[in-house]
């Protein structure tokens, strides 16, 4: 979290759990963007973005980035990935009634995993083919770490 916190500066919001205190989420309004870091014993188990942004808090790495389409997703990533559309659990919601820390919220994804460690990269498409939500999630049991 250090590293976040001197990327972006203090958190807009942090959450505990109150069902699960060694979770805490973390959140930054950036402009257009919001960054959402989920922490379990202190360390990062997801990493959230969405909206419209420059920066480093809206691309990948491997510099995918919100506004992106599934052509820059498949040059960065390569052509094997899940690209699903799920039934529209929210019809009467919008965009703005999103919980916090509950990941994707749009109902086209694409999913990329790796493995060795697994990870998994979900990017929420728009109606217009364009990413505008990315969320990384961490292995569960990541390699080297003690239960």
């Amino acid at each position: 979290m250090s590293e976040a916190t001197r990327l972006f500066g203090e958190p807009t919001e942090k959450k505990v759990a109150p069902n699960n205190p060694v979770w805490v989420g973390y959140r930054w309004q950036l402009g257009r963007a919001t960054l959402e870091v989920g922490t379990a014993n202190g360390r990062i188990t997801d990493v959230y973005v969405a909206g419209t942004a420059e920066g480093t808090a809206s691309r990948t790495g491997a510099g995918l980035k919100l506004g992106d389409g599934l052509d820059r997703l498949k040059a960065l990533y390569g052509p094997k990935f899940d690209d699903r559309v799920y039934p529209d659990m929210h019809e009467i919601m919008h965009r703005s009634d999103r919980v916090p820390y509950s990941g994707i919220w749009e109902r086209r994804r694409v999913t990329i995993q790796w493995a060795s460690p697994e990870y998994t990269l979900t990017a929420g498409i728009d109606e217009r083919g364009r990413i505008v939500s990315l969320w990384l999630l961490r292995p569960e049991c990541f390699p080297g770490e003690r239960e």
